[in-house]
């Protein structure tokens, strides 16, 4: 997975832009997992929803995105969500995909959530 911001994994970005998470797979998927755990100490990590190509061709998800976060899916290899506006909340929080590959879930790397901008 990767990000639009700056740093290694682009996760880093000014408080109220936008960042864009991209989950690309090697090979067509029906569906990737978005997944996001809070940076709070115990945080599990949540489901958030899935996204996938649906035979008509258009992009479907279960349960649909939630408010703030716009996602679609680019290809059967390549699917992106946008959080709309980065708040102080979203500070620290990691985010990663998965998606079934041979029969198995593979998941992607960490994108780390850096919030630029935040008032001392």
């Amino acid at each position: 997975m990767t990000g639009n911001g700056t740093s290694i994994d682009g996760g880093r970005t000014t408080l109220g832009n936008a960042l864009s998470l991209t989950c690309s797979a090697t090979e067509n998927v029906r569906f990737v997992s978005w997944r996001k755990t809070a940076n709070t100490p115990g945080s599990p990590e949540l489901k958030l929803l899935a996204s996938g190509v649906l035979s008509n061709a258009t992009c479907g998800f279960d349960p649909p995105p939630p408010s703030g976060l716009i996602c679609i899916c680019v290809s059967a290899r390549e699917y992106t969500c946008t959080i709309q506006a980065l708040t102080v909340a979203d500070n620290g929080d990691r985010w990663r995909c998965d998606a079934a590959i041979d029969g198995q879930f593979k998941f992607s790397n960490y994108v780390f959530i850096t919030v630029n901008g935040m008032s001392k």
